[in-house]
C-alpha cells in the first residue's frame, strides 16, 4: 500500500488526548511497524538539513507528535534532492513522503487530507505593489526553486 502524506485519521486527532483506532486501523499497525518516509531535503522550514545533517522542521515535529501519541514509528530516509524523493516513493523503497497539497498530483499515487496548512506568499522587490493573484503578474518574470514541492 503507498500512501502520501499522513491518513486522515492521523490529522484529525493530532492534538488529541486519546485516539479511537479502528480495529482495521490497529491492524494495519501491527502489520505496518515502522513507516519509512522521505521529505523535500531543502524546504526549510518544513523540513530539511541542519548544518549537522540533522533532519528538521515542521514535518518532523509533527511526526514526533503524532508517534509519541500512537503506537506508530517512523523512520526518515535521507535523500538529496525532491526528485530523489519521488523516485523513492514511485519505486516503493519508502512508505510516504510528505509535501505539498499542490504538487505532484499527476503520479500514480494515493493522497490524504492535508494535514497541516500554511498559505505560500509572493515576494516582490521593494515598491511593488500588493500581489493578490499570480493572473495580476502573468507577464512579469517569476523565480521558481526548480524541482521544489511549491514548483508546480
Amino acid at each position: 500500500m503507498r500512501l502520501i502524506i499522513l491518513s486522515l485519521f492521523l490529522s484529525s486527532s493530532l492534538f488529541a488526548e486519546a485516539i479511537n483506532f479502528t480495529v482495521q486501523q490497529k491492524q494495519w499497525m501491527k502489520e505496518h511497524p515502522v513507516i519509512t518516509y522521505v521529505g523535500d531535503p531543502n524546504w526549510l522550514p518544513y523540513e530539511g538539513y541542519n548544518n549537522k545533517g540533522q533532519y528538521v522542521g515542521l514535518v518532523p515535529d509533527i511526526i514526533d507528535i503524532v508517534s509519541a501519541q500512537t503506537p506508530l514509528k517512523f523512520k526518515h530516509i535521507k535523500t538529496s534532492t525532491w526528485k530523489e524523493s519521488i523516485d523513492f516513493v514511485e519505486s516503493a523503497k519508502v512508505m510516504i513522503i510528505s509535501q505539498s497539497k499542490y504538487s505532484n498530483r499527476d503520479l500514480n499515487l494515493s493522497f490524504s487530507s492535508t494535514y497541516f496548512e500554511n498559505p505560500l506568499v509572493y515576494v516582490m522587490q521593494e515598491g511593488e505593489k500588493y500581489v493578490p493573484s499570480l493572473y495580476t503578474i502573468a507577464k512579469k518574470r517569476i523565480g521558481l526553486v526548480h524541482n521544489n514541492t511549491t514548483h508546480f
